[in-house]
């Protein structure tokens, strides 16, 4: 919650030491519409396993957005 409120100060992620990070984007239909970061601290490194988790975690994102859009037009269309 702080890290959110400190947006636009780069030197709060000093504050945060971290080991290692994977970095996946949310697509629906070729735009990016945003980023899902896995990161870890300590000894605990993201391996392959991580990666392909982060990709099917931001693929069922990029669903769950693209169907309430969906709902959404649908929803503005009955009205």
């Amino acid at each position: 919650r702080q890290a959110a409120g400190d947006r636009g100060q780069p030197d709060r992620a000093d504050d945060f030491p971290l080991r290692s990070s994977v970095i996946v984007p949310i697509e629906v239909h070729g735009a990016v519409l945003g980023a899902l970061v896995l990161s870890t601290e300590g000894d605990r490194e993201l391996d392959d396993d991580d990666l392909d988790l982060a990709v099917e975690v931001a693929h069922r994102a990029a669903l769950a957005l693209e169907n309430a859009r969906a709902f959404q037009q649908e929803h503005q269309i009955a009205e």
